[in-house]
């Protein structure tokens, strides 16, 4: 019997859908991850912790050309947190970082260069959501808000909550699929 490419992957698809249970939803997961931890976690680079701390994923090696200070720098940048609240972690058991080889690679000095728009887009997601809760909790429209120093803050009422206040609440909102970014200034 011969079976062709498409109807092998056909089947091999089916096998793999009936065989994985996830049990809940992204969202679902999420929510309730905030809810036990306090810690919001919109993707799988950039989590905010309840005491306001930020922590980020980095799935290259450090062996000499920056990457850590590359990686805490991006997203300080994008979140508007100092570089010194920024936890990094090496998350070598995480199967999402591997590549399709199944491995973890870092070489040809083109890590920050590949991280570069996917890790600012990861903290960018983390802002917008924490933004969006922040306004929604203060009944303000959210181009009213802006972010500083690890904070929201509405000027316009003079208030501001520390993102750490905001991780719940952040955690039940969508994750959002094209973040605004930071001007490049």
């Amino acid at each position: 019997m011969t079976v062709s490419r498409r109807g092998f992957l056909t089947a091999l698809g089916g096998a793999l859908t009936l065989g994985f249970d996830v049990g809940c939803t992204g969202a679902q997961a999420r929510v309730r991850h905030a809810r036990e931890t306090g810690e919001l976690t919109p993707n799988m680079y950039v989590s905010v912790k309840r005491d306001s701390r930020v922590g980020v994923a980095v799935n290259k090696a450090e062996i000499g050309q920056g990457v850590t200070a590359a990686f805490a720098t991006l997203v300080a940048e994008e979140l508007d947190v100092a570089v010194e609240s920024i936890d990094l972690s090496f998350p070598d058991s995480r199967p999402e970082f591997k590549t399709s080889s199944g491995m973890y690679l870092t070489g040809g000095s083109t890590s920050t260069k590949e991280i570069f728009m996917p890790l600012r887009r990861a903290a960018a997601s983390a802002r917008s959501m924490l933004v969006s809760a922040a306004a929604t909790s203060w009944s303000v429209p959210i181009a009213e808000c802006r972010t500083e120093a690890g904070r929201v803050l509405h000027d316009a009422s003079s208030r501001s909550v520390a993102y750490g206040d905001l991780t719940i609440a952040a955690a039940q909102l969508s994750v959002p699929e094209s973040p605004p970014l930071k001007p490049r200034g």
